[in-house]
């Protein structure tokens, strides 16, 4: 008979939003069990991927928390991973639209 089960492992899943190390340590196994069993359930991969999904969007409520407040780590890392279309970047980046002409754009301080 097996140790686990799969209403174990969504437990422990949700237990660890989606967490697969935090998951083997509530069922004191492996992360390799955890990715057999993610492998194998087809509904226990969706439910992992919802739940990061759900703490990615905690995690983006936090930093646009921050921004309004002014916080300036956060607005600079927003403004250079969101706003990279806008110009701003730290670093430098080839564009190749499939002319013969490279441009090359570089913007170091806002």
């Amino acid at each position: 008979m097996a140790r686990f089960n799969v209403g174990m492992m969504r437990s422990a899943l949700k237990k660890s939003g989606g967490n697969v190390t935090d998951a083997a340590k509530i069922l004191d196994c492996s992360v390799f069990t955890i990715y057999y069993y993610l492998r194998k359930y087809k509904s226990l991969a969706d439910l992992r991927k919802e739940l990061v999904e759900a703490t990615l969007d905690l995690a983006e409520d936090a930093m646009i928390n921050k921004i309004k407040q002014g916080h300036w780590p956060a607005i600079r890392y927003y403004l250079s991973t969101k706003g990279k279309q806008r110009g701003y970047t730290e670093r430098s980046e080839v564009v190749n639209s499939g002319k013969l002409e490279i441009e090359i754009s570089r913007v170091d301080d806002y």
